[in-house]
């Protein structure tokens, strides 16, 4: 197994690489196949989550955050309010946003054309970071090291985005002070606006930020984001080919900017994204009340659709007060990633386990049933172990040799400079992944595994009072 200071060396030096050959071409569906396959080949060794990681990597988690600060760099990237298009393109827009990323770019100075570029995102919403998360830092560090040139970030709804500090330790605690932390809250209406933003390492703050955001719209309008990410590293860098990779509300992210680039009334060209990741993405917003036996609704996301479609304009939604459930299910059809698949056409892997505790086994049929009859898109599913970043820390081997042969083989797969090494060996004796389903779901209309109630109507009515109440309502 690599050691340790093998391995942070290899995540901190410059590899010598290569200018691509040319950039790859469009797959054929007999290649997205195999790729699947080479993928499904992959040995996936899980164990239980609680174990470090640096038991299999040879690097702590905290070596992995303080290699990536060491060698990524803080940028500030210009996001549309709306999700669609930018205040130049509209003057009667809400002014635009800024999301905060870390950057770090092959040793040529301006990469030449060809390059390529992996964009990692957070999942949550309202609490997310990609600074929280030892996945997509590990991640970052290993795609650089394999010839990547990678961006991560935070979609306006992560702390790194959202969240201002002070600049002096006011109560003298050896950390810098919230300041502005509960200026953006966790969601629209919420009167506690949780100070989630004391939980972001004190290395990742920048002291003296302000803070230019908008409150989670739980992935409608981040993908935009995540488009004006695409945007800023190929007006910047020139860069041809794209991936973008997200997890949970990231997944749905990515799904949904994969879907609406190029549309009409959008500013991001069609060609912008090349392929896409999306682990554990969320499958319906519209449906979740009927996957739990609790009482509260969720008002949240009624407050949401609410906000951005009358403080925010070009949404796209309707005015909220004059039909609140009508704009509810404007918006939840954003927040449905299966049906958005129909709009993308880009090769896409979706991952899931029906292990997952965050959402429901029905996701992920759901999603299988969608890409069976897709030609560039394969769900896959396994038996275990849990969401997105658990996933990852029960075999980083696996998570990691999995993106990084997609990566390579899906726009770089006739550059032998790209590697597809995490740069530790697998954690198991397993040389397959036993753990692999394969069901056949092409049969299947996908709606089948989603409830085809909206919760719409509910949410307006709710009988206690307190969802009107929230969303503003008499």
């Amino acid at each position: 197994m690599t050691t340790r200071r093998t391995l942070i060396a290899m995540f901190i030096l410059l590899p010598v690489v290569a200018a691509l050959a040319r950039p790859a071409a469009a797959l054929t569906p007999a290649e997205f196949d195999s790729i699947i396959q080479s993928i499904a080949a992959i040995p996936y060794n899980p164990r239980p989550i609680a174990t470090d990681t640096g038991d299999v990597t040879g690097i702590s988690e905290f070596d992995t955050r303080e290699a990536f600060l060491s060698a990524f760099t803080r940028v500030e990237i210009p996001a549309p309010a709306n999700g669609r298009t930018f205040k130049a393109t509209n003057p009667s827009n809400h002014d635009d946003i800024t999301i905060v990323g870390y950057v770090r770019t092959q040793p040529h100075g301006t990469p030449p054309a060809g390059w390529p570029w992996v964009i990692l995102t957070h999942g949550g919403a309202g609490q997310g970071s990609i600074a929280l998360n030892a996945m997509f830092l590990h991640l970052a560090n290993v795609l650089y090291a394999n010839g990547w040139n990678v961006l991560a970030v935070d979609k306006r709804d992560g702390l790194l985005s959202r969240c201002s500090y002070q600049t002096t330790d006011a109560d003298s605690d050896g950390d810098y002070d919230v300041n502005g932390a509960l200026s953006v809250p966790n969601r629209v209406g919420d009167t506690m606006r949780a100070r989630f933003c004391e939980t972001l390492p004190a290395n990742f703050r920048e002291p003296g930020y302000t803070a230019n955001s908008l409150p989670s719209s739980r992935s409608a309008f981040e993908a935009g984001d995540l488009l004006a990410a695409a945007k800023y590293v190929r007006d910047t860098y020139g860069a041809p080919k794209i991936a973008l990779l997200g997890g949970s509300h990231g997944g749905l992210a990515a799904i949904r900017a994969a879907a609406i680039m190029g549309s009409t009334g959008v500013d991001f060209r069609g060609d912008l994204l090349d392929a896409i990741v999306a682990i554990s993405p969320v499958a319906d917003h519209n449906t979740f009340q009927y996957d739990f036996s609790s009482r509260t609704f969720e008002c949240d996301r009624a407050s949401a659709a609410k906000y951005y479609s009358e403080i925010i304009n070009g949404t796209g939604l309707d005015n909220f007060s004059n039909d609140p459930v009508h704009v509810l299910d404007e918006f939840y059809a954003m927040l449905n990633g299966v049906s958005q698949l129909d709009a993308v056409t880009i090769p896409t892997l979706v991952i899931w386990t029906l292990a997952d505790e965050t959402d429901v086994a029905r996701s992920a049929f759901a999603y299988a049933a969608k890409t069976a009859k897709m030609k560039l898109a394969y769900t896959m599913m396994m038996s275990r172990l849990g969401h997105f970043d658990e996933i990852w820390r029960s075999d980083p081997y696996w998570m990691e040799k999995a993106m990084l042969t997609y990566f390579k083989s899906a726009l770089a797969s006739v550059t032998g400079a790209m590697g597809t090494d995490p740069g530790f060996a697998s954690g198991g004796p397993r040389t397959t992944n036993p753990y692999l389903l394969n069901v056949n779901l092409r049969k299947y209309d996908p709606a089948v595994f989603l409830s085809q109630d909206s919760i719409s109507s509910y949410l307006v009515g709710a009988p206690n009072g307190a969802c009107r109440a929230e969303i503003g309502l008499p």
